[in-house]
């Protein structure tokens, strides 16, 4: 069940290539990649802790509100100073890097900053929904998700473009959040 989960949320983190090749053409692929790629590295900084956050979860007997609390506080801060980071730096390394491309993902940068930072959140309590919750929750997220993305993304992009589909994985982030949020609250945790 656990491989399922990971399988189903893997299949969503590469969602964003299969879905915008065909919609927008293989441009579209190469701008939204490089408005994404700073903020993606910065919150693949965050993985070793979230481990470490599993290995400390699992000796834990009983919800730690506190612990989560103050992990979320910390990762907000984390993430604040990374967007900012990631804002900062983008222009001169994207400029440097990808040069033919560098202008038409601008406008993006932000956004897939933004997008990439709420990942962090999502981690931290996946995690925590993983350590406390039957998997079958994760599953059904996963696929809620997946759908809610695709249903989204579709409107969007069809709509506003490529910034219609940043827009779409952005508010797909915050529904997990939000999701993931209520389940904790929710189960009396």
């Amino acid at each position: 069940l656990m491989t399922l989960s990971l399988f189903i949320e893997n299949f969503f983190n590469h969602l964003d290539s299969l879905f915008l090749f065909p919609k927008l053409g293989a441009i579209s692929v190469s701008i939204y990649y490089i408005s994404s790629l700073l903020g993606k590295m910065i919150s693949l900084g965050i993985s070793p802790i979230t481990s470490m956050l599993l290995s400390y979860l699992a000796k834990e007997q009983e919800f730690p509100r506190r612990l989560l609390l103050k992990i979320l506080c910390i990762s907000a801060i984390m993430g604040i100073i990374g967007y900012v980071i990631a804002n900062f730096t983008a222009s001169p390394i994207l400029q440097i890097l990808y040069p033919s491309l560098f202008e038409q993902a601008l406008p993006y940068i932000k956004i897939c900053s933004l997008t990439a930072i709420t990942y962090i959140w999502i981690i931290i309590l996946r995690s925590f929904i993983l350590r406390f919750f039957n998997i079958y929750i994760q599953i059904i997220v996963n696929i809620l998700i997946v759908i809610i993305y695709l249903i989204m993304s579709t409107y969007m992009t069809s709509t506003w473009k490529l910034m219609g589909f940043c827009l779409a994985a952005l508010i797909t982030n915050l529904m997990r959040i939000a999701i993931y949020i209520g389940i904790l609250i929710v189960n009396g945790r």
